[in-house]
């Protein structure tokens, strides 16, 4: 009768370990159901943010915002023309304009 009783007790060892193996098993589908789940949100995320960054980069190419453009009178005109005294305010512009305006005049920088 020990040997019945042992060999009972040993059996429902065994279903108890299966049991705990069972147990792991499901907290481990369940952890992964729940890892694949906040996986999928943050890749949602990321994505969402990768949308925000390319629109931000088209908004500010280099990383750097758009150019200020000052308006026609907010411009110092200090370069004058020889020729008709209109003035620019950049040497390049008025370069431009001898060339279009004046092109018989020797194209020289006035402050030489």
């Amino acid at each position: 009768m020990e040997d019945f009783v042992s060999r009972t007790r040993q059996n429902s060892d065994i279903s108890d370990e299966k049991i705990d193996a069972y147990n792991e098993y499901c907290k481990l589908i369940v952890y992964n159901r729940l890892l694949s789940d906040r996986l999928k949100e943050v890749t949602s995320e990321r994505d969402k943010l990768k949308q925000k960054y390319e629109i931000l980069q088209d908004t500010f190419p280099n990383g750097k915002h758009k150019r200020f453009r000052r308006n026609a009178g907010q411009i110092k005109r200090i370069f004058k023309c020889p020729t008709c005294e209109k003035s620019y305010g950049s040497e390049a512009s008025l370069k431009n304009h001898i060339k279009f305006k004046h092109s018989s005049y020797n194209l020289q920088s006035p402050h030489e």
